[in-house]
């Protein structure tokens, strides 16, 4: 075999071996949907099973292409090559629309978690520094403020018998 005709059967394989590996990392990928809230999580795993599917076709296409390489068929491997680097270019475009998805669905997630201590419940202003008490605030004034509704107090049954006990 010349360099040439083992660089054209042994590239598309290793491509075929990169997206193998590519196949397995997106395992983490749906690891991390773990942080997005329904629906979109579900709209995004979707689109990931979608986009791995996708990755299936290219592993397939890799290897039809090093075996028609290999097996001589002249006119077919420059198609097969030809249509592997079109759709490539459309999967490296859809990727990129699913990785923004995703990173916006974590960041909103993240976005609605909601600064609070864990000894007086306290709240701290969404653009307030950790470090100035000022920052934090009750949590009535943080839903009055961020929901505009109307809080009314009470006590519950629990804080009512530690704090009077059982009458």
């Amino acid at each position: 075999m010349t360099t040439v005709e083992i660089l054209q059967v042994g590239l598309p394989l290793l491509g075929a071996a990169i997206i193998l590996v590519a196949i397995a990392q997106t395992r983490t990928v749906f690891e991390a949907l773990e942080f997005v809230q329904d629906p979109p999580r579900t709209r995004l795993e979707e689109s990931l099973r979608n986009y791995r599917s996708v990755m299936f076709f290219f592993l397939f296409g890799n290897v039809c292409t090093g075996a028609a390489f290999h097996l001589g068929w002249e006119g077919m491997a420059p198609t097969l090559l030809g249509l592997v680097f079109l759709l490539a270019s459309a999967f490296v475009l859809y990727s990129i629309f699913l990785q923004q998805s995703m990173v916006r669905e974590i960041m909103r997630t993240l976005q609605e978690l909601i600064p609070i201590c864990s000894s007086c419940k306290r709240i701290r202003k969404s653009d307030g520094d950790p470090y100035q008490q000022e920052d934090w605030v009750n949590v009535d004034n943080y839903l009055v403020h961020r929901t505009g509704a109307r809080v009314s107090h009470g006590i519950c049954p629990m804080c009512t018998d530690e704090s009077y006990g059982d009458r």
